[in-house]
């Protein structure tokens, strides 16, 4: 595979993965479409997903490797059974595998 094809899980990144619980708030969860190397293929997506009614935006993240992705996401959510459950939902439409990831991950 070329590295500008989708790459439904890059390499994670060094970050804190979640693990930024203050004052009893835990990390919120977004469900990952996609994640690209190239910025137009995301917007691409995003925009394609967004005509089929999701709210899908476009995050960039860089990896341990100090590559830039440009992740798809749609939703926030407090914990990840409940993206978990919108992830169901959507993938039956989508017709695509969809991943869970903290909200601020690659």
């Amino acid at each position: 595979m070329q590295p500008a094809e989708r790459q439904p899980n890059p390499p994670v990144s060094k970050g804190n993965s979640g693990r930024d619980k203050q004052k009893g708030t835990g990390p919120s969860y977004t469900i990952q479409i996609a994640a690209f190397l190239e910025p137009e293929k995301a917007r691409l997506l995003a925009q394609s997903v967004s005509q089929k009614g999701y709210s899908a935006h476009v995050v960039t993240r860089n990896d341990s490797q100090g590559k830039k992705w440009y992740c798809v996401r749609v939703g926030t959510f407090p914990d990840p059974d409940q993206a978990r459950k919108a992830a169901t939902k959507i993938e039956g439409k989508l017709k695509l595998k969809l991943v869970i990831r903290p909200s601020n991950s690659l």
